[in-house]
């Protein structure tokens, strides 16, 4: 299910950074209309999406070599430990 997860998280991750853009948008709105501050709650949260749009970026760009290892002319993969551990690390920053 690699490739549907691959598709699933990417989803993901677009709508992550959608909604990142749009908070930031509404804060910087807000400080600069309203002379408000920053919470840390709020700049904990941006910092945190931030991060895990970009590793997530990171595993879909290296998926389309992972990708190629693991599907040889339909056959096993050459390297089944190392597609199993890419496959559970797509898994695993879609859970997240």
């Amino acid at each position: 299910m690699l490739e549907q997860n691959l598709d699933a998280l990417e989803t993901a991750v677009a709508e992550l950074n959608h909604l990142r853009n749009d908070v930031m948008t509404k804060v910087i709105i807000a400080e600069e209309q309203h002379e408000l501050k920053r919470l840390d709650q709020v700049e904990g949260w941006l910092s945190r999406a931030l991060t895990m749009i970009n590793e997530a970026d990171l595993l879909i760009v290296e998926s389309p070599r992972q990708i190629k290892q693991s599907c040889v002319g339909g056959y096993c993969s050459l390297h089944p430990k190392s597609s199993l551990k890419f496959g559970k690390q797509i898994a695993e920053m879609y859970e997240r």
